[in-house]
């Protein structure tokens, strides 16, 4: 089906130019992959950030649990081993989760790898085809260095 990418949300990792290693995970626990739907296959990386956003703060918005299971740090809330733990739940306001989205991608805390391959500028063009592999990769900075 046209416009229907595989997304992969991944753990901490480097980049080492191989498809990402499971490292960080803790055993037993896959990446969470999900599959997101555009109209076109040509899209902008803020483009492809805003969609995975959008879709994980409805999924809580619809649950409102009390963990965040998302990409970045919901304000008020919480960084725990199981996700970010919101002091009550509430709901998400998903435009300030983009817009966060946005800066930390520039601030470099986490990256994306379309099929093996690094985007770094919010408004490269990226073509997506059915079998391509979007994968967000939280960067946890070194404690000492």
């Amino acid at each position: 089906m046209q416009g229907r990418r595989r997304t992969r949300k991944g753990a901490a990792d480097a980049h080492t130019g191989h498809r990402p290693r499971r490292a960080g995970l803790p055993p037993g626990r896959p990446p969470v992959e999900f599959v997101l739907g555009f109209p076109t296959n040509h899209l902008t990386v803020r483009d492809l950030i805003r969609a995975r956003i959008e879709q994980e703060v409805a999924a809580y918005n619809e649950r409102q649990g009390e963990y965040f299971q998302g990409l970045v740090q919901p304000g008020a809330a919480e960084l725990t081993l199981n996700g970010y733990r919101m002091p009550r739940p509430r709901r998400i306001d998903p435009a300030e989760q983009v817009e966060r989205a946005l800066e930390a991608l520039m601030r470099n805390g986490f990256l994306i790898l379309i099929d093996d391959r690094q985007v770094e500028q919010l408004d490269d063009v990226v073509i997506l085809g059915e079998q391509t592999v979007v994968t967000f990769l939280k960067l946890v900075p070194l404690v000492g260095g």
